[in-house]
């Protein structure tokens, strides 16, 4: 599980700080991505997977497994993470 995180955020978002946070404090690991500070090619790459997700664009996006969370939500980031 613990290679099968990938967290999306912008460099600048406080939520996204508040999140990364968190999932630091989860123990857990994860790949990390500031979208606002890829190549333009590469941000397009992402965008299509972060849409692909379900994700309507909000940062922070969260891809644990086969789900997805949107946003600093403690209960489903969790709820993702126990799978």
């Amino acid at each position: 599980m613990e290679n099968d995180i990938r967290f999306y955020a912008l460099s600048t978002c406080s939520t996204c700080k508040d999140t990364k946070a968190y999932l630091d404090q989860c123990g857990v690991k994860y790949k990390c991505v500031y979208v606002d500070k890829v190549g333009e090619e590469q941000r397009k790459d992402i965008m299509a997977e972060v849409k692909a997700h379900g994700s309507d664009m909000t940062f922070p996006t969260m891809i644990i497994g086969k789900d997805t969370v949107v946003g600093f939500d403690k209960k489903e980031i969790d709820k993702a993470l126990s799978k």
